[in-house]
């Protein structure tokens, strides 16, 4: 068995290093070759016959997309080859925006979200400055819908910063939220592997309202409930995931608010709280799938 890891060319972190390095070790150990290559190294097409060229991905049994370039996963999605995430995938997650409106109507509670209108020159509109005032009480969040590591995610306080950010971000997709206070610098991130929990942590923050390891937060082992397991596993099935990272919120008298889900969440710190090891975990479940993909052929 053959596979093939995904990275993006230009973000590679030393996290992502570490990330590769521990799923390469676990495929390694299960007699299963891995290359690695970039989104940069893939010369995924369209020919002038208007048809997807993907020939080369064909010599692999699957792929592992730790990248978010959507173009390239919809495009390897096509060729047939078994994806860890697939395309469909990659994308609902990768705009959240997108992941919000997939998973509406779906009795998932998440906070109050408005997307900014799209516009095409650089001016705001004080009508719709003054129709978000009227839909949110300060402080609200404003977040970039293409972010990672808690990074592009605003806490605005009144009136004169909310039209700071509008002005500064008026031709990027961005989106307005209810600011949860319940549950500022805290929340709680669950690994989902097969729509199911594999490992869980809360995540805290003394100075910052955003929880992210990477910005200073720190991880504890909890005892995870139902009710926030039952959220993490349909938000998984709904997005059609085999792996994510789900980010929860503490709403009211501790009730589950969906924030986030991450296609390709790191995994590193939740091993070491959790005891539990993902790479390990996700490998052998790749491995188990496409050995019934194989006898399935038969």
């Amino acid at each position: 068995m053959q596979g093939l890891i995904v990275i993006n060319a230009h973000g590679f972190s030393e996290n992502t290093f570490k990330q590769v390095s521990a799923l390469k070790a676990k495929f390694d150990a299960l007699n299963v070759r891995i290359d690695i290559r970039t989104n940069a190294d893939i010369l995924t097409h369209i020919d002038e016959l208007g048809n997807i060229e993907a020939s080369f991905i064909l010599k692999y049994d699957f792929v592992v997309y730790l990248d978010k370039d959507p173009y390239i996963a919809l495009m390897i999605e096509r060729s047939g080859v078994r994806m860890f995430n697939n395309g469909s995938a990659i994308c609902l997650c990768d705009d959240k925006m997108l992941t919000h409106i997939a998973l509406a109507n779906h009795s998932i509670k998440m906070p109050k979200t408005i997307s900014s209108p799209l516009v095409y020159d650089h001016s705001i509109s004080e009508e719709f400055k003054n129709k978000l005032m009227k839909e949110f009480n300060f402080p609200l969040i404003i977040k970039e819908v293409y972010g990672s590591l808690g990074l592009k995610v605003y806490l605005v306080h009144d009136e004169n910063e909310l039209s700071f950010y509008m002005e500064k971000l008026v031709n990027v997709p961005h989106i307005y939220q209810e600011f949860i206070s319940s549950s500022f610098g805290k929340d709680v991130r669950i690994i989902v592997i097969n729509h199911q929990v594999v490992a869980s942590m809360e995540r805290n923050s003394k100075d910052d309202f955003r929880s992210n390891i990477s910005l200073g937060g720190v991880g504890k082992k909890i005892k995870l409930s139902q009710e926030f397991e039952e959220v993490a596993i349909k938000a998984s099935k709904i997005l059609g995931l085999d792996y994510c990272g789900v980010d929860i919120l503490y709403g009211p008298n501790n009730k589950p608010i969906l924030c986030e889900v991450n296609s390709n969440a790191f995994f590193e710190h939740i091993s070491k709280i959790s005891g539990v090891d993902v790479a390990e975990v996700y490998a052998k479940y790749i491995v188990r799938t496409m050995k019934r993909k194989k006898r399935s052929k038969i």
